[in-house]
């Protein structure tokens, strides 16, 4: 048991980790929507307090302040388009582009996700995905930060019961695991704005 545990220690002590923000990574074929009404197709990617894009491979990069944004849609695969939103974040003076994952008439649901890649001891790889929740109510200005999915030492369970408070039969459904933390948040939102009152 002790040479198990040695070894668990020495994997995480020397592992390598490389994370990447969805949106973030290099440039791709991307629609922006502008607040003003004008719509523009570039080759652009998420910055931490800009948009930056060029109209062409050639051009010069330009920079726009999210403020400016309505909408991004980028294209990060074939059948892949994400849809960010550049939103104000309540306890601060940022805005934030956090992708769209459900939009409703009483609650919406933003996130950002990280893929992070590792290497361990003896070369061993593995990858983890990180998402960091935010909401919105059509109502309030202000996106709010839910937290992220974090088994052992997050409360993202007792916020959304909490959330939920209104809806017993959402309650009851994630009590009886018919809706489960790890991959059903999206669900449960959807079934909110659809079934709860």
């Amino acid at each position: 048991m002790k040479v198990k545990f040695f070894t668990f220690l020495c994997i995480l002590v020397t592992a390598s980790f490389y994370g990447q923000t969805r949106g973030y990574a290099g440039m791709r074929s991307t629609q922006l929507i502008l607040k003003n009404g004008d719509t523009l197709n570039v080759m652009g990617k998420l910055k931490s307090n800009v948009f930056k894009y060029k109209k062409d491979y050639g051009a010069k990069p330009v920079k726009i302040k999210y403020s400016e944004i309505e909408s991004i849609k980028i294209k990060l695969g074939k059948d892949d388009v994400a849809v960010f939103k550049p939103l104000p974040l309540k306890g601060t003076d940022k805005i934030i582009p956090v992708e769209e994952f459900v939009t409703g008439n009483k609650i919406s649901l933003y996130g950002v996700t990280n893929n992070f890649m590792g290497q361990g001891a003896g070369g061993i790889r593995f990858q983890q995905t990180s998402v960091t929740y935010y909401i919105k109510k059509p109502s309030e200005e202000l996106l709010i930060k839910l937290g992220a999915y974090q088994p052992i030492f997050g409360n993202l369970k007792e916020k959304l019961k909490t959330l939920f408070k209104d809806c017993d039969i959402l309650l009851k459904k994630i009590k009886n695991k018919e809706f489960r933390m790890r991959d059903g948040i999206e669900e449960m939102f959807k079934f909110y704005n659809k079934k709860c009152s």
